[in-house]
């Protein structure tokens, strides 16, 4: 039996509206272009008419009244948030749990219609597919704003998820297109492609992408997920099969809770999205473009070509959450900048051994913008960060870390780099985070390990245009083999017409001529580049 857990109404809540014509009224007084403003109403009013009893038939009309204007002030509240470094500050962070909370409301009024299409109420014949779309529409909503935020979905997401799913399969309206343009998504959509939809963006692990490779996989999957097939299970075994996941919706997240005979059991199927994602990553590789593909333009070829393969492999054999440390968590000191690390290896000041000419016009520059001239080798003393730490279940190469939320430290987002020491007399590890949230108070941390000795480099640009000369402090990265790669700050190459690399311990020239040849991977405030022989050009 679906069960949704709704608040209790009553007629002797005060709200500022009580029909969709109330509402309508209310919403021409408000403030509309003061986003903060209308944020904070919507919720509060929204919230209290949850509580207040009235026919369905009108509270439906009502939420669909105030509909598109929570869609507005929704969008608009997550610019405040979203794609930002871990963790939030206190005002993005309430913003997100005011946003958050505005969509938590949306659902919890559109649920109470649904239970009321599942008693059999007369007045909402005919409108039971719109009614669950519209549901798990705004529980979507929710879990993007999550997903923005870094944040770990609530603890009634899935159930709700699952339930809703159940509760328009009992009312048989599973397939029923319903046109909904609010999403910005596609103009039309079935339940079940809107219960696929909210597997597949959590399979794709949106805490491991940057905010456009997240946008371009919504928009993939926004056009992929009618292809989603949900049935009963013919095997009764709990394995998941390639391209498919078995889940008793009764209790999603515990399948050893699961009984092989449930009738809640089912297997979500993804092979047909994995043959279309297999057919575009040959085409890609073949010379065609995204957009040729009606893979829209957010990103190159190449990224869509791994970004394609990462949703390939994570739905080849798909899992809701991802493993966890194999052992015990243990104190772990972190250095969170190149600058610091460079400093940490050895490296001297950028500033020292430059021409005299250098010196005196960068002195004189300093003193003309502030009045005095900073002291190069008056440095802040290098300070680790404590996190807790541990090796991931299933490889070596990736370390799990986490931090209280409310401790100091730097702000991070993924693709940062960091130097790891697991025990304080061992030697720096260079990690690049992969996977970065919040979870119940804590910062999560996904570093992965890359390989190589590390040496202190300075690279010293000199630009196009000005013909001015920057020194930068980066990080060498020696393979077991001939590979180097240099590690140095985001755009330090974006206007250069000549680099050269100088040992970051004695400033000396190195002796191989080699340069930055070909870009690996490029994030906020580091890029990484493969060195290779300049061209005899």
């Amino acid at each position: 039996m679906v069960r949704f857990s709704l608040p209790k109404t009553s007629t002797e809540q005060p709200v500022a509206f009580r029909d969709a014509f109330l509402a309508s009224q209310w919403l021409a007084r408000q403030p509309q272009a003061n986003v903060p403003v209308m944020l904070e109403a919507l919720t509060r009013e929204i919230d209290a008419f949850n509580h207040f009893a009235l026919p369905t038939r009108e509270r439906f009309k009502t939420l669909e009244a105030l509909r598109r204007m929570v869609f507005t002030i929704g969008s608009e509240s997550c610019r405040h948030f979203e794609n930002k470094p871990l963790p939030l500050t206190a005002d993005e962070q309430a913003v997100f749990l005011a946003t958050s909370r505005l969509w938590r409301c949306c659902t919890l009024g559109y649920l109470y219609c649904l239970n009321a299409c599942l008693e059999g109420e007369a007045s909402l014949n005919g409108l039971a597919g719109k009614i669950a779309h519209r549901a798990i529409t705004s529980l979507r909503m929710e879990q993007l704003c999550c997903y923005g935020a870094g944040s770990a979905l609530g603890d009634h997401f899935w159930k709700e998820l699952h339930a809703i799913y159940l509760a328009a399969e009992k009312l048989q309206v599973l397939s029923e297109f319903v046109r909904d343009p609010l999403p910005n998504e596609t103009l039309e959509s079935t339940l079940t492609g809107q219960y696929g939809m909210a597997i597949l963006t959590h399979l794709a692990d949106p805490y491991t992408l940057r905010h456009v490779h997240l946008l371009a996989i919504l928009q993939w999957l926004s056009r992929w997920r009618e292809l989603v097939t949900v049935q009963v299970p013919a095997d009764t075994s709990f394995n998941n099969n390639a391209h498919s996941v078995v889940l008793d919706l009764s209790f999603p997240h515990d399948l050893a809770r699961s009984n092989k005979d449930s009738a809640t059991q089912r297997q979500i199927s993804f092979d047909a999205i994995f043959r279309k994602i297999g057919k575009r990553i040959k085409a890609l590789k073949g010379g065609a473009s995204p957009e040729d593909l009606r893979l829209g333009k957010l990103v190159t070829s190449e990224v869509s070509i791994d970004l394609l393969g990462k949703l390939g492999a994570r739905l080849y054999a798909p899992v809701l959450t991802p493993s966890r440390a194999a052992t015990a968590m243990q104190p772990v000191e972190i250095l969170c900048t190149l600058t610091d690390i460079y400093r940490l290896i050895g490296g001297t000041s950028t500033q020292e051994n430059l021409p005299e000419t250098s010196v005196a016009r960068i002195k004189a520059e300093r003193l003309a913008i502030f009045g005095h001239i900073a002291d190069p080798g008056n440095l802040a003393p290098i300070v680790f960060e404590t996190w807790q730490g541990a090796l991931s279940a299933d490889t070596t190469t990736t370390l799990n870390l986490q931090r209280a939320v409310n401790r100091p430290g730097k702000r991070l987002a993924c693709g940062d780099l960091l130097g790891i020491r697991q025990t304080p007399d061992a030697e720096l590890q260079l990690a690049s985070v992969i996977r970065l949230s919040t979870q119940d108070g804590q910062i999560m941390v996904g570093a992965y390990f890359l390989a190589g000795k590390i040496s202190p480099l300075t690279v010293e640009i000199t630009e196009k245009i000005s013909n001015a000369t920057f020194r930068y402090p980066a990080l060498l990265l020696t393979g077991s083999g001939n590979e180097s790669q240099i590690i140095l700050p985001t755009n330090a190459l974006a206007r250069v017409l000549r680099c050269r690399l100088y040992n970051g311990a004695d400033s000396a020239l190195l002796p191989l001529p080699f340069t930055p040849q070909s870009l690996i991977e490029r994030h906020g405030d580091n890029e990484r580049w493969q060195l290779g022989a300049p061209d005899a050009n």
